[in-house]
């Protein structure tokens, strides 16, 4: 809990491994401070699994000169909701399979490579993007970071989202099919992630579990014959978390295995005007106001 510093220079590689439960970390207990730096053509820090750049602490990525960071799992800059995180750019990549960060984390100019994401940027899938958009952040001074989002691969562990510290959205529409093995909208306290699903042949399917409202405050509208299907869905997860779903209009439809109004936190799902609800072919459980404190309501 200390400080540290990590410099990869002059074309060198350094190859760690990691776990969700055990990251690689730069910053990791409160009060902490790492400095990570991956300068020049081929050098490369090679993560065989999570990094996290802030967990508790204070973490500073530096990707200069061509240098890579190359992630085989998420990359959350900033992971606990009183971390410090930075990436700055100059020149240089991040290549990750899911990327956890707000743009006022990531400076300069340089480019990241994901096939996830969950942050504070409009995100948008439909017949101009197909499944792999591109956004540029260039919002602060100095910034202009190109973000390659790549969904196409449906049997990859990404998570898919909007909302990490601040707001965010996601749409699909134009009939274009988006698959991720997970999804948040809301993941920390104070953010607010907002996803519209609308549109004949417009889907959102996740894998595993969809979250709305994780610590944050998650809104979920499925519109004029749009469909989301995922396995586990959870509606307002954690303690303070919110969770709103709404759909609507005929032809809409929710597709879930088992679904938590209220887990821990306060869920409410409406489905009106012709839109459904269900899960053909499935064993179903519901579950309204899941845990003790927490509070769900459904009206259909």
């Amino acid at each position: 809990k200390g400080s540290g510093t990590l410099n990869i220079l002059d074309g060198g590689v350094v190859s760690t491994e990691s776990s969700s439960n055990s990251p690689d970390v730069i910053g990791d207990g409160a009060g902490a401070v790492g400095v990570v730096t991956v300068d020049g053509a081929g050098s490369l820090w090679d993560v065989d699994g999570v990094l996290h750049v802030g967990n508790e602490g204070s973490g500073t990525l530096n990707l200069d000169n061509g240098g890579v960071v190359a992630v085989s799992d998420s990359t959350i800059v900033g992971a606990g909701d009183a971390a410090n995180g930075t990436v700055n750019f100059n020149q240089g990549s991040l290549n990750t399979l899911s990327l956890f960060a707000s743009p006022t984390d990531l400076m300069g100019t340089g480019t990241i490579n994901a096939q996830g994401v969950v942050s504070d940027i409009d995100i948008r899938f439909d017949q101009a993007t197909g499944q792999t958009p591109q956004v540029i952040m260039n919002t602060q001074a100095g910034q202009n970071i190109t973000l390659n989002l790549d969904a196409s691969d449906t049997n990859v562990n990404n998570t898919l989202g909007a909302g990490f510290r601040g707001f965010g959205s996601l749409s699909i529409t134009e009939g274009v099919s988006v698959s991720s093995q997970r999804g948040i909208l809301g993941y920390h306290s104070g953010s607010q992630g907002t996803a519209t699903i609308a549109g004949a042949g417009s889907q959102w399917t996740t894998r595993d579990d969809l979250v709305i409202g994780q610590r944050g405050l998650g809104i979920l509208n499925i519109r004029d014959g749009g469909k989301v299907a995922p396995d586990e869905f959870y509606i307002g997860d954690e303690p303070n978390a919110f969770g709103i779903v709404d759909v609507k209009d005929s032809g809409s439809f929710l597709q879930v295995k088992n679904l938590y109004v209220g887990r821990h936190g306060a869920g409410a799902l409406t489905i009106r005007d012709g839109a459904l609800g269900g899960s053909p072919g499935y064993t179903y459980s519901m579950y309204i106001g899941s845990e003790p404190g927490s509070s769900g309501s459904v009206e259909v």
